[in-house]
């Protein structure tokens, strides 16, 4: 039996203004056991209320028997996940170039 694939994509600013309605936006796709994309290429901004949010995701869809994988990892989100030290800790893979690797000073998680 093939298990349910969805994506989802955030945009925009995911930061303490909005966090719940994109909370509201996502967890019912994840209510049930099948894969859910999330792509993180449109947010404009992220603070650490979207940081916490993008960590509750993945727990809630942990304990729902749903995986949950982020994908196109812009600047943006890469920046505040690294200064959180976050990059590689959710288990997803991160494309970025060597360029923007030596730009962030990343040395782990990737």
């Amino acid at each position: 039996m093939k298990t349910k694939e969805q994506t989802y994509c955030l945009s925009e600013e995911l930061t303490i203004y909005n966090v719940a309605s994109a909370w509201q936006d996502i967890h019912p796709l994840l209510n049930e056991p099948g894969d859910v994309t999330v792509t993180l290429s449109e947010i404009t901004s992220i603070d650490s209320a979207g940081i916490q949010l993008l960590a509750a995701l993945k727990i809630f869809a942990h304990h729902h028997g749903c995986v949950l994988h982020y994908a196109s990892h812009n600047r943006t989100v890469l920046e505040n996940l690294a200064l959180h030290g976050l990059i590689g800790k959710f288990g997803d893979k991160v494309r970025i170039s060597s360029s923007e690797l030596k730009r962030l000073g990343l040395k782990y998680g990737l």
